[in-house]
Protein backbone atom coordinates (compact mmCIF):
# COMPACT_ATOMS: atom_id res chain seq x y z
CA UNK A 1 0.00 0.00 0.00
CA UNK A 2 2.66 2.18 0.77
CA UNK A 3 4.26 2.53 -2.62
CA UNK A 4 1.13 2.96 -4.18
CA UNK A 5 0.55 6.44 -2.22
CA UNK A 6 4.26 7.42 -2.81
CA UNK A 7 3.38 7.07 -6.54
CA UNK A 8 0.15 8.87 -6.64
CA UNK A 9 2.22 11.38 -3.80
CA UNK A 10 5.05 12.08 -6.71
CA UNK A 11 2.06 12.71 -9.33
CA UNK A 12 0.51 15.38 -7.56
CA UNK A 13 3.49 17.03 -6.62
CA UNK A 14 5.40 16.43 -10.56
CA UNK A 15 2.81 19.74 -11.84
CA UNK A 16 3.63 21.47 -8.57
CA UNK A 17 7.47 21.56 -9.53
CA UNK A 18 6.56 22.08 -13.36
CA UNK A 19 4.76 25.36 -12.06
CA UNK A 20 7.94 26.12 -9.78
CA UNK A 21 10.04 25.61 -12.62
CA UNK A 22 7.97 28.22 -15.35
CA UNK A 23 6.30 30.79 -12.90
CA UNK A 24 9.62 31.29 -10.79
CA UNK A 25 7.23 31.11 -7.66
CA UNK A 26 10.13 33.60 -5.84
CA UNK A 27 8.94 36.62 -7.66
CA UNK A 28 5.16 36.18 -6.93
CA UNK A 29 3.76 36.88 -2.89
CA UNK A 30 4.33 33.90 -0.74
CA UNK A 31 1.36 33.62 1.98
CA UNK A 32 1.34 31.59 4.94
CA UNK A 33 -2.10 31.15 6.89
CA UNK A 34 -4.22 29.18 9.30
CA UNK A 35 -7.71 28.18 9.66
CA UNK A 36 -9.54 26.56 12.52
CA UNK A 37 -12.83 23.81 10.85
CA UNK A 38 -15.77 22.56 12.17
CA UNK A 39 -18.01 20.05 10.76
CA UNK A 40 -20.00 16.85 10.66
CA UNK A 41 -19.81 13.34 8.80
CA UNK A 42 -22.28 12.36 6.10
CA UNK A 43 -23.94 9.16 6.63
CA UNK A 44 -24.48 7.78 3.30
CA UNK A 45 -24.78 4.12 4.02
CA UNK A 46 -26.29 1.94 6.57
CA UNK A 47 -22.83 0.32 7.33
CA UNK A 48 -21.30 3.36 8.44
CA UNK A 49 -24.49 3.96 11.35
CA UNK A 50 -22.00 3.45 13.89
CA UNK A 51 -20.48 6.56 13.38
CA UNK A 52 -23.56 9.08 13.32
CA UNK A 53 -23.62 12.40 15.37
CA UNK A 54 -19.94 12.36 14.98
CA UNK A 55 -18.79 16.03 14.08
CA UNK A 56 -15.02 16.41 13.22
CA UNK A 57 -12.75 19.21 14.20
CA UNK A 58 -9.76 20.34 12.97
CA UNK A 59 -6.82 22.70 12.21
CA UNK A 60 -4.35 23.66 8.61
CA UNK A 61 -1.55 25.57 7.74
CA UNK A 62 -1.39 26.36 4.39
CA UNK A 63 1.92 27.44 2.12
CA UNK A 64 1.09 29.31 -0.72
CA UNK A 65 2.21 31.87 -3.50
CA UNK A 66 0.11 33.97 -5.29
CA UNK A 67 0.02 34.21 -8.71
CA UNK A 68 -0.34 38.03 -10.00
CA UNK A 69 1.22 38.56 -14.08
CA UNK A 70 -0.59 38.93 -16.91
CA UNK A 71 -0.56 35.42 -18.15
CA UNK A 72 -2.54 34.45 -14.96
CA UNK A 73 -5.22 36.88 -15.69
CA UNK A 74 -5.87 36.13 -18.58
CA UNK A 75 -6.37 32.69 -18.11
CA UNK A 76 -9.34 32.79 -15.93
CA UNK A 77 -9.75 36.44 -15.28
CA UNK A 78 -8.52 36.12 -11.49
CA UNK A 79 -4.92 35.58 -9.60
CA UNK A 80 -4.67 31.79 -8.44
CA UNK A 81 -3.11 30.94 -5.48
CA UNK A 82 -1.14 27.34 -5.64
CA UNK A 83 0.13 25.73 -2.41
CA UNK A 84 0.86 23.24 0.27
CA UNK A 85 -2.14 23.13 2.89
CA UNK A 86 -1.11 20.59 6.04
CA UNK A 87 -4.57 19.82 8.34
CA UNK A 88 -4.83 17.80 11.75
CA UNK A 89 -8.85 16.43 12.22
CA UNK A 90 -10.01 14.64 14.95
CA UNK A 91 -12.96 12.74 14.07
CA UNK A 92 -14.89 13.06 17.26
CA UNK A 93 -15.29 9.08 17.56
CA UNK A 94 -11.82 8.08 18.92
CA UNK A 95 -12.93 4.51 19.34
CA UNK A 96 -13.61 3.73 15.76
CA UNK A 97 -12.51 6.78 13.74
CA UNK A 98 -9.42 8.01 15.64
CA UNK A 99 -7.31 11.40 13.73
CA UNK A 100 -6.06 12.19 10.39
CA UNK A 101 -3.33 14.11 9.39
CA UNK A 102 -3.40 15.13 5.18
CA UNK A 103 -0.86 17.04 2.84
CA UNK A 104 -2.44 18.21 0.36
CA UNK A 105 -1.80 20.50 -2.61
CA UNK A 106 -4.16 22.64 -3.91
CA UNK A 107 -5.08 25.59 -6.44
CA UNK A 108 -7.44 28.24 -6.01
CA UNK A 109 -8.36 31.14 -8.18
CA UNK A 110 -8.97 34.25 -6.40
CA UNK A 111 -11.87 36.19 -7.90
CA UNK A 112 -11.51 40.33 -7.56
CA UNK A 113 -8.68 39.91 -5.31
CA UNK A 114 -7.90 43.65 -5.79
CA UNK A 115 -10.29 44.91 -3.79
CA UNK A 116 -10.77 44.37 -0.10
CA UNK A 117 -13.55 41.65 -0.46
CA UNK A 118 -13.35 39.26 -2.75
CA UNK A 119 -14.62 35.31 -3.61
CA UNK A 120 -12.19 32.02 -3.97
CA UNK A 121 -12.52 28.73 -4.91
CA UNK A 122 -9.77 25.58 -3.72
CA UNK A 123 -9.61 22.35 -4.99
CA UNK A 124 -6.87 19.93 -3.89
CA UNK A 125 -5.79 16.25 -3.73
CA UNK A 126 -3.54 14.97 -1.13
CA UNK A 127 -2.49 12.26 0.99
CA UNK A 128 -3.85 11.47 4.53
CA UNK A 129 -2.53 9.40 7.67
CA UNK A 130 -5.73 8.06 10.11
CA UNK A 131 -5.23 6.41 13.44
CA UNK A 132 -7.63 3.67 13.67
CA UNK A 133 -8.54 1.53 10.09
CA UNK A 134 -10.69 -1.62 9.69
CA UNK A 135 -9.62 -4.51 12.05
CA UNK A 136 -11.40 -7.97 11.91
CA UNK A 137 -10.72 -7.89 16.00
CA UNK A 138 -10.18 -4.81 17.52
CA UNK A 139 -11.90 -2.54 15.17
CA UNK A 140 -15.22 -4.02 13.20
CA UNK A 141 -17.10 -1.35 13.19
CA UNK A 142 -14.63 1.03 11.25
CA UNK A 143 -15.93 0.45 7.57
CA UNK A 144 -15.07 3.81 6.58
CA UNK A 145 -11.24 3.02 5.60
CA UNK A 146 -9.18 0.01 6.38
CA UNK A 147 -5.73 1.50 5.26
CA UNK A 148 -3.08 3.76 7.21
CA UNK A 149 -2.39 5.85 4.52
CA UNK A 150 -5.46 6.97 2.37
CA UNK A 151 -6.32 9.68 0.01
CA UNK A 152 -7.51 12.96 0.78
CA UNK A 153 -9.49 15.59 -1.66
CA UNK A 154 -11.34 18.56 -0.97
CA UNK A 155 -13.01 21.54 -2.51
CA UNK A 156 -13.89 25.05 -0.92
CA UNK A 157 -15.65 28.31 -1.20
CA UNK A 158 -14.47 31.16 0.38
CA UNK A 159 -15.16 34.70 1.06
CA UNK A 160 -11.92 36.83 1.77
CA UNK A 161 -10.76 40.14 3.44
CA UNK A 162 -8.33 42.04 3.43
CA UNK A 163 -7.76 43.75 6.93
CA UNK A 164 -4.38 45.32 5.36
CA UNK A 165 -1.71 44.72 2.61
CA UNK A 166 -0.11 41.70 4.69
CA UNK A 167 -3.09 40.58 6.71
CA UNK A 168 -6.85 38.63 5.44
CA UNK A 169 -9.23 37.10 6.84
CA UNK A 170 -11.65 34.17 5.25
CA UNK A 171 -14.97 32.27 6.00
CA UNK A 172 -15.18 29.30 4.31
CA UNK A 173 -17.60 26.34 3.17
CA UNK A 174 -15.72 23.12 2.22
CA UNK A 175 -16.37 19.34 1.06
CA UNK A 176 -13.66 16.95 2.14
CA UNK A 177 -13.63 12.87 1.20
CA UNK A 178 -10.68 10.76 2.46
CA UNK A 179 -10.00 7.17 1.51
CA UNK A 180 -8.16 4.48 -0.08
CA UNK A 181 -9.98 4.75 -3.39
CA UNK A 182 -10.93 1.24 -2.82
CA UNK A 183 -7.61 -0.22 -2.81
CA UNK A 184 -7.90 -2.58 0.43
CA UNK A 185 -11.95 -2.84 1.89
CA UNK A 186 -13.85 -2.05 3.60
CA UNK A 187 -13.81 1.75 2.43
CA UNK A 188 -16.87 3.57 2.32
CA UNK A 189 -14.71 6.44 3.09
CA UNK A 190 -14.79 9.44 5.24
CA UNK A 191 -17.13 12.41 3.77
CA UNK A 192 -17.55 15.72 6.10
CA UNK A 193 -18.41 19.16 5.29
CA UNK A 194 -16.45 21.69 7.33
CA UNK A 195 -17.15 25.59 7.76
CA UNK A 196 -13.99 27.52 9.00
CA UNK A 197 -12.22 30.96 9.91
CA UNK A 198 -8.74 31.57 9.19
CA UNK A 199 -5.90 34.62 8.44
CA UNK A 200 -3.30 34.69 6.13
CA UNK A 201 -0.28 37.08 6.31
CA UNK A 202 1.59 37.92 3.24
CA UNK A 203 5.03 38.04 3.07
CA UNK A 204 6.47 41.08 0.88
CA UNK A 205 2.69 41.65 -0.80
CA UNK A 206 2.06 43.41 -4.23
CA UNK A 207 -0.79 44.49 -5.88
CA UNK A 208 -3.31 42.99 -7.82
CA UNK A 209 -3.95 45.04 -10.95
CA UNK A 210 -8.19 45.49 -12.05
CA UNK A 211 -6.92 44.81 -15.57
CA UNK A 212 -9.13 44.31 -18.42
CA UNK A 213 -11.50 41.49 -18.81
CA UNK A 214 -11.71 40.21 -23.00
CA UNK A 215 -15.21 38.92 -23.38
CA UNK A 216 -14.98 35.39 -24.50
CA UNK A 217 -17.79 35.31 -27.28
CA UNK A 218 -16.46 38.40 -28.59
CA UNK A 219 -13.37 36.92 -29.05
CA UNK A 220 -15.67 34.66 -31.22
CA UNK A 221 -12.71 31.09 -30.65
CA UNK A 222 -13.35 28.39 -28.84
CA UNK A 223 -10.54 25.82 -27.80
CA UNK A 224 -10.83 21.53 -28.97
CA UNK A 225 -9.30 19.16 -27.62
CA UNK A 226 -8.62 15.94 -27.92
CA UNK A 227 -7.18 13.95 -24.47
CA UNK A 228 -5.60 10.33 -25.06
CA UNK A 229 -4.54 8.33 -21.65
CA UNK A 230 -3.98 5.27 -20.50
CA UNK A 231 -4.34 4.55 -16.75
CA UNK A 232 -3.89 1.79 -14.06
CA UNK A 233 -3.62 0.86 -10.41
CA UNK A 234 -3.93 -2.01 -8.04
CA UNK A 235 -6.68 -3.57 -5.74
CA UNK A 236 -7.10 -6.11 -3.39
CA UNK A 237 -9.94 -8.24 -4.32
CA UNK A 238 -11.20 -8.91 0.18
CA UNK A 239 -10.08 -7.82 2.97
CA UNK A 240 -6.40 -9.33 4.43
CA UNK A 241 -5.45 -10.60 1.31
CA UNK A 242 -2.18 -9.52 0.44
CA UNK A 243 -2.30 -10.32 -2.84
CA UNK A 244 -3.15 -6.59 -5.18
CA UNK A 245 -4.77 -7.30 -9.00
CA UNK A 246 -4.18 -4.77 -11.74
CA UNK A 247 -6.83 -2.45 -12.85
CA UNK A 248 -5.72 -1.00 -15.99
CA UNK A 249 -7.23 0.77 -19.30
CA UNK A 250 -7.49 4.05 -21.68
CA UNK A 251 -9.41 6.21 -22.69
CA UNK A 252 -10.25 9.49 -25.15
CA UNK A 253 -12.16 11.87 -24.31
CA UNK A 254 -13.29 15.42 -26.61
CA UNK A 255 -13.27 18.21 -24.72
CA UNK A 256 -15.32 21.46 -26.64
CA UNK A 257 -15.04 24.99 -24.37
CA UNK A 258 -17.85 26.95 -24.10
CA UNK A 259 -17.29 29.52 -21.90
CA UNK A 260 -13.60 31.14 -20.46
CA UNK A 261 -13.33 28.56 -17.31
CA UNK A 262 -15.78 25.94 -18.41
CA UNK A 263 -15.88 23.05 -21.03
CA UNK A 264 -18.45 20.32 -22.02
CA UNK A 265 -16.84 16.63 -22.47
CA UNK A 266 -17.55 13.16 -23.46
CA UNK A 267 -15.72 10.34 -24.60
CA UNK A 268 -15.47 6.51 -23.83
CA UNK A 269 -13.27 4.45 -21.63
CA UNK A 270 -12.53 0.95 -21.80
CA UNK A 271 -10.98 -1.23 -18.48
CA UNK A 272 -9.42 -4.48 -18.05
CA UNK A 273 -10.55 -4.96 -13.95
CA UNK A 274 -8.21 -7.50 -11.92
CA UNK A 275 -10.19 -7.49 -8.79
CA UNK A 276 -13.63 -9.00 -11.07
CA UNK A 277 -11.71 -10.90 -12.93
CA UNK A 278 -10.55 -13.13 -9.64
CA UNK A 279 -14.56 -12.80 -8.56
CA UNK A 280 -14.93 -14.75 -12.20
CA UNK A 281 -12.18 -17.20 -11.33
CA UNK A 282 -13.69 -17.92 -7.71
CA UNK A 283 -17.25 -18.46 -8.42
CA UNK A 284 -15.82 -20.70 -11.67
CA UNK A 285 -17.64 -19.18 -14.37
CA UNK A 286 -15.93 -19.45 -17.62
CA UNK A 287 -17.73 -17.67 -20.40
CA UNK A 288 -17.41 -14.17 -18.93
CA UNK A 289 -14.78 -11.49 -19.47
CA UNK A 290 -13.66 -8.63 -16.71
CA UNK A 291 -12.94 -6.07 -19.30
CA UNK A 292 -15.51 -3.24 -19.35
CA UNK A 293 -16.73 -0.40 -22.03
CA UNK A 294 -18.17 2.82 -20.89
CA UNK A 295 -19.48 6.40 -22.05
CA UNK A 296 -18.99 9.27 -19.96
CA UNK A 297 -20.44 13.08 -20.28
CA UNK A 298 -19.82 16.23 -18.37
CA UNK A 299 -17.97 19.27 -17.22
CA UNK A 300 -14.62 20.36 -17.31
CA UNK A 301 -13.36 22.96 -14.98
CA UNK A 302 -10.42 24.93 -16.73
CA UNK A 303 -7.91 26.94 -14.89
CA UNK A 304 -4.30 27.34 -17.30
CA UNK A 305 -2.81 23.95 -17.64
CA UNK A 306 -5.25 22.36 -14.38
CA UNK A 307 -8.01 20.58 -15.83
CA UNK A 308 -10.62 19.24 -13.44
CA UNK A 309 -13.84 17.43 -14.54
CA UNK A 310 -16.62 15.20 -13.31
CA UNK A 311 -18.42 12.74 -15.74
CA UNK A 312 -21.73 10.90 -15.48
CA UNK A 313 -20.64 7.11 -17.06
CA UNK A 314 -22.11 4.40 -17.95
CA UNK A 315 -20.97 0.27 -18.71
CA UNK A 316 -21.79 0.21 -23.00
CA UNK A 317 -20.17 -3.73 -22.42
CA UNK A 318 -19.93 -5.32 -19.17
CA UNK A 319 -20.26 -9.36 -19.87
CA UNK A 320 -19.88 -10.29 -16.64
CA UNK A 321 -22.27 -7.56 -13.63
CA UNK A 322 -21.41 -7.34 -10.17
CA UNK A 323 -23.76 -7.57 -7.79
CA UNK A 324 -22.90 -4.77 -5.90
CA UNK A 325 -22.89 -2.45 -8.91
CA UNK A 326 -25.15 -1.15 -11.15
CA UNK A 327 -24.86 0.39 -15.09
CA UNK A 328 -23.91 3.96 -13.93
CA UNK A 329 -20.90 5.41 -12.27
CA UNK A 330 -19.19 8.74 -11.81
CA UNK A 331 -15.61 9.56 -12.83
CA UNK A 332 -13.39 13.16 -10.94
CA UNK A 333 -10.28 13.45 -12.58
CA UNK A 334 -7.83 16.18 -12.27
CA UNK A 335 -4.71 16.30 -14.37
CA UNK A 336 -2.12 18.81 -15.37
CA UNK A 337 -0.52 19.52 -18.83
CA UNK A 338 2.37 19.77 -19.83
CA UNK A 339 4.04 22.38 -22.69
CA UNK A 340 4.47 19.51 -24.91
CA UNK A 341 1.03 18.53 -23.89
CA UNK A 342 1.52 15.44 -22.14
CA UNK A 343 -0.90 15.16 -18.86
CA UNK A 344 0.08 13.99 -16.23
CA UNK A 345 -3.22 13.07 -13.32
CA UNK A 346 -5.44 10.98 -10.87
CA UNK A 347 -8.90 9.97 -11.01
CA UNK A 348 -11.37 8.89 -8.98
CA UNK A 349 -14.28 6.21 -10.31
CA UNK A 350 -16.72 5.75 -8.22
CA UNK A 351 -20.94 4.18 -7.79
CA UNK A 352 -23.20 6.55 -6.40
CA UNK A 353 -21.74 7.26 -2.68
CA UNK A 354 -19.35 4.41 -3.10
CA UNK A 355 -15.78 4.92 -3.95
CA UNK A 356 -14.49 2.01 -6.89
CA UNK A 357 -10.78 2.72 -7.06
CA UNK A 358 -8.09 5.30 -7.90
CA UNK A 359 -5.96 5.77 -10.84
CA UNK A 360 -3.05 7.36 -12.16
CA UNK A 361 -2.84 8.15 -15.48
CA UNK A 362 -0.78 9.99 -18.63
CA UNK A 363 -1.88 11.10 -21.55
CA UNK A 364 -1.36 13.54 -24.50
CA UNK A 365 -3.77 16.20 -25.87
CA UNK A 366 -4.30 17.22 -29.29
CA UNK A 367 -5.35 20.90 -29.25
CA UNK A 368 -6.64 23.16 -31.97
CA UNK A 369 -8.73 26.98 -31.61
CA UNK A 370 -11.87 26.50 -33.83
CA UNK A 371 -13.29 30.02 -35.29
CA UNK A 372 -16.85 31.02 -34.86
Amino acid sequence: MLRYILITGLVLLCPFCSVCQEADLRNYPFTIGTKFHYGYILIHSKSIREIRDSYPFGIEIDFSWHQNGQKQWDNCHCYPRTGLMINYFHYDNPEILGDGFAAVYYVEPFFGAHRKLSFSVRAGTGVSYISKPYDEESNPNNQSYSTYLNAFLLVDLSLNYRINENTGMNASFGFNHTSNGGIKVPNKGINFPTVSIGIDYTIDPEDFLNRDKSNFKEEGQRRQRLDVDIFGMFKSYMHGEPVRHLIWGGSVNYSYQVGRLSALIGGAEFMVNGVVNEEILRRGIEDKSSLRAGLLFGHEFLIGRYHFSTHMGFYAYRPYRDKEYDIFYQRYKLTYCFKNRLYLGVSLKAHRHVADYFDIRLGYSFEKISFR
